[in-house]
């Protein structure tokens, strides 16, 4: 008598399906095939972790025991025969789970006096929550079907404590607090020209302030590169000192800047001095086209203005420095001549 043995590939008879269950919860599938010879190895995946559970011969079944939300996602049951030919069945197991707070959740907001905010209820939720309940400083303020509230800023009463509390089917998120501060956005005390012409090997020093609540920080930007001072000082001008400046103010609320254009100018000889002192000279002038304070540092007796427009009036004076002090001339009034 002559036997002969057919490999067969295996074959479900009792396949997993795709289930949804609370945070929690235990979840268990059944997984079985048939095959030729009858002896059938069982492996499940879920995503990229291979092997999270092995039983063999005819023992597919698969239980989770307290699923958590990273337990989302598919599961594949793999049946191999004897000789490796193998089948496989998918199923997808969604996780619900009541809304949490989110780490990107901010506890302290600040607006700008004037200014309009939105404080967001940053929260993880499965399903997505169907409504928020808010407060301030402890009291019912609304409930939305967004997740988010606007605010306009116009008095320091309209700042606080603001509350959010998510929902969904499967239950509530604790009370997310945010503290929203009310406050004053930066505005320039002192502004840097928006030109500055030196000549090279001359000393050079701009001002640049302000003011706002919280107390700004003040820094200057040069060609990418941060100079961490509110007082641009050059001891001595070079060539690779000219470009722009950007001077900016910045605060909790908002930053402003304003920039200023350096330009060097080449050496001229002929130093001025007050009595056994070295003095610098910088020349002050403006129009009424162009209101903006313009400047050149010199240390020169004499200084020319390169840029002014013909027929236009402009109001100039001069500054006369040494290391005792300062000293400002007579405003006198110009007009741009042609050619």
């Amino acid at each position: 008598m002559i036997y002969k043995s057919f490999l067969e590939v295996p074959t479900f008879d009792f396949v997993p399906t795709n289930k949804t269950v609370v945070q929690g919860s235990n979840v268990f599938w059944r997984c079985h095939a048939d095959a030729q010879p009858s002896a059938v190895r069982y492996t499940w995946t879920f995503g990229d972790r291979p092997n999270i559970s092995e039983t063999f011969f005819k023992e597919g079944d698969f239980s989770l025991r307290d699923a958590r939300k990273d337990d989302r996602g598919w599961y594949e049951c793999v049946a191999r025969g004897p000789s490796g030919e193998q089948s496989k069945a998918s199923a997808f197991l969604d996780v619900l789970y009541a809304p949490e707070a989110l780490p990107s959740h901010r506890q302290v907001l600040t607006i700008g006096y004037g200014q309009n905010g939105t404080i967001p209820c940053a929260v993880d939720a499965n399903p997505a929550p169907s409504h928020y309940t808010w407060s301030k400083n402890g009291h019912f303020l609304s409930t939305t079907a967004e997740g988010s509230l606007f605010l306009k800023a116009e008095k320091d009463s309209d700042g606080g404590i603001f509350g959010c509390q998510a929902e969904n089917s499967v239950g509530r998120s604790s009370v997310l607090e945010t503290h929203v501060v009310i406050a004053e956005p930066p505005v320039f005390i002192t502004r840097p020209p928006s030109e500055l012409r030196v000549f090279e090997g001359a000393p050079a020093k701009v001002e640049c302030d302000g003011f706002g609540d919280p107390l700004p920080i003040v820094y200057w930007v040069h060609s990418e590169r941060r100079i961490s001072s509110a007082v641009l000082s050059f001891p001595s001008v070079s060539h690779s000192d000219h470009g722009v400046y950007e001077c900016i103010v910045s605060n909790a609320v908002s930053s402003i800047s304003s920039t200023m254009k350096l330009i060097v100018d080449p050496f001229i000889s002929g130093l001025g001095f007050n009595g056994s002192y070295a003095q610098s000279f910088i020349v002050h002038y403006s129009s009424d086209d162009d209101p903006s304070d313009k400047s050149l540092l010199t240390t020169s007796n004499s200084a020319t203005i390169g840029d002014l427009k013909a027929f236009s009036k402009y109001r100039i004076y001069v500054e006369s420095r040494n290391q005792k002090g300062s000293t400002n001339s007579t405003t006198v009034e110009k007009h741009g001549q042609q050619g």
